[in-house]
């Protein structure tokens, strides 16, 4: 049995030399102690990794040898499902690379060496042990056993660190708080690659690539890297083989097969990614480092400069504890990293990931990027590369996505909006006032989604769309009545993307109006059976109810149950039943026309809070209608609702102010005032979840009843209304944080 080796006068000992292993050792040994990395593989193994440096790493740590550098990355290129492609220019002077690991990271252990620290390769720690001195860690050598002490321990050994970090104390990454990958390298040659890619990185998003990930193509000197990654949890709700998927993307992908093709697998390579940081990063004498403390982007998985920096902040705080012993430093050191990267990235990124995951919303993204918007391009750019902290995209985004919404919601629904609007085409076509100013409102852009509803409701009871078009065009008359009845209450200016009917034509034509078109739609309804009539009517007195609950609701109410029972009357009703007429009409029985009514009503309240914070947040040119009327009137929100119950006495009177403000002038100063103290008290986080809670539910209620592929198609717009309560997804810690 051979004698196991003792070192025991070392400062630092490190298990792990990645990017954080060995940018750790380079700062320690600078500062002169005595430093010494253990490596379970050779210096310069090829690791599992896309191998993309960002260009803020560059700036904040420094060119990169030309020897180091495959290949200058000028752009990045985001690709749809549907193809659609947007390309993303560089954000910063310098660019990003592309490197092999094993090339970079023997680069970063030389430069470690060059300080003074010494690194032993092929040294797999498989114990540790703790004492009032400092670390032992114990590993397996070519040469026999080792035992090495130092006064302080950095873990960086990533993934492969389960054992070690167990046994000092430690916990590991929890399910959902790490990602999974499979990637080839794929040999090209540098002029097809040239050709093909270029000096771009490409992403391809959606969940009809990969659930809860994306697919990338990297490219190199001659090769390039293409691979998959995807949320752990991802493999748990569906059986997702990524080595088959990947085949299949390399093999089939109408966009990416033709890059590839020709392509030979050279080497196949994987592993676990961190998303988020891990609940304790320190022990007596020990700290975490890069992977195996959880840096890592929550969108892309992207880790290397995220180790680095992990390194740069501890090194600091691991000279202040060999200098005094004191465990603060290292509590200190746990409280700035994990500050740093959820203000940096952490807290904003998990909010962005449905932009990267959801079909629907990755389309509607990149077809607006694609269009012009200067917005959504910056956010992308400003996530992908560049030193701006994430909550400057997250800024440009989450407005977006309530347009984003209604845009995903007309494609959807344009099937049925073409049967609506082909069945309306013959109303009010004559040339008096009454039926230009019906004709002004009832043909301009409206998204048709109560009216798709009836008919997708009952295509999933089994019936056909026809049969309830009569249905769906009432309902839509009605809804539309309600519009032009609502923006004299509210002395709008702006519906469906024109003037309002009362500003073009005067308030008594067009209260006239909203009349002409509910007798209209009692017209429709005359041939069908009387339990619609009955749904009908019930629906439009209930809405009644609602507006007048609306109009003499409590301008300074604190009390949001009271507000969601009246948007379950005011806009509940007007979804529930048409997906109740629907079901009746498709020849559902009772059970199923009472899930889809349930389902309509929690679908209407998700609805009404996306609608209240387009109100708040939006822009008139996209929702194609007046701003900021009911913060003019003092109308209630769940978002002020549940501020003012969190405002100091101060803070009410504060908001109470700038309320009466904007309601006398729409003075944007005062506008600014509220949404602070909306952000301040998470009050528009609240009205996210609150949404997903409700698009939850409804969800829940028509799983496994109906007719395929309407169900579905009916899933499916909940879930597109169910995107702002995406975004209000929140870092583990703070889940935890809001249970307790």
């Amino acid at each position: 049995m051979r004698q196991t080796a003792v070192v025991d006068d070392i400062d630092v000992v490190v298990a792990g030399a990645g990017p954080a292993g060995s940018e750790f050792a380079f700062r320690m040994a600078t500062l002169g102690y005595r430093v010494m990395v253990l490596e379970r593989d050779a210096l310069d193994r090829e690791k599992p990794c896309g191998g993309g440096i960002q260009a803020q790493e560059i700036l904040e740590f420094g060119p990169l040898p030309d020897s180091v550098v495959e290949r200058r990355i000028e752009t990045a290129r985001i690709v749809a499902p549907d193809g659609g492609m947007l390309e993303v220019p560089r954000y910063l002077p310098d660019c990003g690379v592309t490197v092999k690991r094993s090339v970079y990271d023997r680069w970063l252990s030389r430069r470690a060496e060059a300080a003074g620290a010494t690194f032993v390769p092929h040294a797999k720690v498989i114990g540790a042990e703790q004492s009032a001195g400092g670390v032992t860690l114990h590993a397996q050598t070519p040469r026999g056993p080792l035992s090495v002490h130092g006064r302080l321990c950095a873990i960086a050994s990533g993934g492969t660190a389960r054992d070690l970090m167990e046994s000092l104390g430690l916990g590991f990454f929890k399910a959902g708080a790490y990602g999974v990958t499979v990637q080839y390298w794929l040999e090209l040659g540098r002029d097809v690659i040239d050709e093909r890619i270029g000096d771009t990185i490409e992403i391809y998003n959606g969940s009809s690539v990969v659930p809860r990930g994306y697919a990338w193509i990297f490219p190199k000197r001659d090769v390039v890297t293409v691979g998959f990654g995807c949320d752990v949890a991802a493999l748990d709700a569906e059986p997702v083989k990524l080595r088959a998927r990947l085949d299949r993307f390399v093999a089939e992908h109408p966009i990416a097969a033709r890059k590839l093709a020709g392509g030979r697998v050279v080497r196949v390579d994987g592993g676990p990614i961190p998303f988020f940081v891990v609940p304790r990063l320190t022990a007596p004498s020990t700290l975490l480092l890069g992977d195996a403390g959880g840096f890592g982007s929550a969108i892309h998985g992207g880790g290397i400069y995220q180790a680095r920096k992990s390194a740069a902040l501890a090194a600091p705080h691991a000279h202040a504890f060999l200098e005094r012993g004191s465990p603060a430093s290292l509590t200190a050191y746990a409280t700035e990293v994990r500050a740093h990267f959820r203000d940096y990235e952490g807290r904003w990124d998990v909010k962005m990931r449905p932009f990267f995951w959801e079909d629907d919303l990755v389309n509607a993204t990149i077809r607006r990027g694609r269009g012009g918007d200067r917005a959504i391009v910056d956010a992308m750019a400003i996530i992908i590369n560049s030193d701006r902290s994430h909550e400057a995209a997250y800024a440009l985004l989450e407005p977006r996505a309530l347009d984003l919404i209604h845009d995903c919601l007309r494609a959807r629904t344009r099937r049925h909006r073409k049967m609506v609007e082909a069945a309306l085409a013959g109303s009010f076509q004559g040339d008096a006032v009454l039926d230009r100013a019906v004709r002004h409102v009832l043909f301009a852009d409206g998204k048709r989604v109560r009216a798709s509803l009836t008919l997708l409701a009952t295509e999933a009871a089994g019936g056909q769309p026809e049969t309830a078009l009569p249905a769906a065009v009432a309902f839509e008359l009605l809804h539309t009545a309600s519009l032009v009845h609502d923006d004299i209450m509210d002395d709008a200016t702006v519906r469906r993307g024109r003037r309002c009917v009362h500003r073009l034509f005067g308030i008594g034509v067009a209260i006239t109006a909203g009349d002409a078109l509910i007798f209209e739609a009692y017209r429709h309804l005359r041939a069908l059976p009387p339990s619609v009539l009955q749904i009908f009517s019930a629906c439009a007195l209930e809405t009644c109810h609602g507006q007048v609950d609306d109009l003499t609701f409590p301008a300074d109410s604190a009390e949001v149950g009271r507000y969601l029972r009246m948007i379950r009357r005011k806009t509940g009703s007007m979804i529930e039943a048409p997906l109740e007429a629907g079901a009746l009409l498709g020849g559902g029985d009772a059970t199923l026309q009472r899930r889809f009514r349930l389902f309509g009503r929690m679908l209407g309240i998700a609805f009404q809070l996306v609608d209240d914070a387009i109100d708040y947040l939006g822009s008139e040119d996209e929702a194609l209608k007046t701003l900021g009327a009911d913060l003019r009137r003092r109308s209630g929100s769940a978002m002020l609702t549940y501020c003012r119950a969190r405002c100091s006495p101060a803070e009410r009177a504060v908001m109470e102010r700038a309320l009466i403000r904007f309601g006398r002038t729409g003075d944007p100063e005062s506008l600014t005032t509220i949404l602070a103290l909306l952000r301040q008290h998470d009050a528009i986080g609240f009205s996210q979840h609150l949404c997903g809670r409700y698009v939850g539910r409804a969800r829940r209620l028509i799983a496994g009843i109906g007719v395929e592929p309407a169900r579905t198609d009916l899933d499916v717009l909940a879930r597109m209304v169910g995107y702002w309560g995406l975004l209000g997804a929140r870092l583990p810690d703070d889940d935890v944080a809001a249970a307790s």
